[in-house]
């Protein structure tokens, strides 16, 4: 998790979209410095990153009607199936790299 002086806007996001009535896979997108181009495409949450699945585990308890609101270290929910989960910095991303099955 970031430092909270470090404004949201300079902070790293992964785009999350799963639309279960539609797809099958799980997409998602990396907006931020250094992270793009590593999209990935999931075809469930038991395979997503611990850090997204326990971020989007919190942010799926929060509602999608706006105007939705941003969780310090966690992220945003953006509507019903897709969500901005706030990448952790490289020492969370280091101690939380392994997925638990």
């Amino acid at each position: 998790m970031y430092d909270s002086h470090v404004p949201p806007e300079l902070r790293e996001y992964a785009r999350v979209e799963m639309y279960p009535a539609k797809y099958p896979e799980i997409k998602v997108y990396w907006l931020g410095f250094g992270w793009e181009g590593r999209d990935q495409i999931y075809f469930s949450v038991d395979h997503l990153p611990n850090w997204i699945r326990e971020r989007l585990a919190v942010l799926a308890m929060e509602s999608f009607e706006p105007p939705t609101e941003d969780i310090a270290g966690v992220g945003r929910r953006i509507s019903e199936w897709v969500y901005w989960v706030e990448a952790p910095d490289k020492q969370e991303l280091a101690s939380n790299n392994t997925r638990k099955n």
